[in-house]
């Protein structure tokens, strides 16, 4: 007698996109039609942090085109404490952290998904960003980590985290956080990486 087993094979998730939730349907609506419009890729999932709004978004995200995502809530504990919750949380290989009210353009998410295929060792990858109609250019292919930090001190590269996919592992096995109950967290977590990643 034979037996035989079939395995079923999931893809890979390649790319978490977490995004911190508090009392912005509006945006939210927004963010949506821009993934409807953009179209995810298969190897990416998006998790949504509730961080205690008194709004429910249930009903706003089953009417999405979009389907691989989560919604999580929590108590609030403001924006670092969301994306730690999508950091544990999270399956992808490579993380993005995006801002509800972020505009994610045309064809983005392919654009870093490749980014990630062509980068795969690097433990944050750098991407140009528009903001307030100014382009944030990386300029980093001849830097290193010194010359990193200096322009992170000097504040000609932006502090922000939604310019940067951070690997999942690299920020797992150094224990990289977000500061709690704090609004803006990312200049202790950009130093951070800067000072570790490889």
């Amino acid at each position: 007698m034979s037996c035989w087993f079939i395995q079923i094979l999931f893809p890979v998730i390649l790319l978490s996109i977490v995004v911190p939730l508090y009392n912005d349907h509006v945006n939210l609506i927004r963010f949506l039609e821009h993934l409807n419009m953009e179209g995810c890729s298969e190897v990416s999932e998006i998790i949504f942090i509730d961080d205690g709004s008194n709004e429910r978004y249930d009903s706003i995200l089953t009417g999405s085109k979009f389907h691989n995502y989560a919604l999580l809530r929590q108590t609030n504990g403001k924006q670092g404490k969301a994306r730690n919750t999508g950091i544990d949380n999270s399956k992808g290989q490579y993380i993005w952290f995006v801002d509800v009210d972020d505009k994610i353009s045309t064809n983005q998410i392919n654009i870093v998904t490749e980014a990630i295929y062509e980068s795969a060792n690097n433990d944050v990858i750098f991407f140009d960003a528009v903001c307030k109609d100014k382009i944030l250019k990386s300029n980093l292919p001849d830097l290193d980590r010194g010359g990193i930090l200096k322009r992170l001190s000097l504040n000609t590269l932006t502090v922000a985290a939604w310019n940067k996919i951070y690997s999942r592992d690299f920020l797992v096995s150094n224990n990289i956080r977000f500061i709690e109950d704090r609004k803006f967290g990312d200049l202790y977590f950009s130093i951070k990486t800067c000072v570790l990643m490889k």
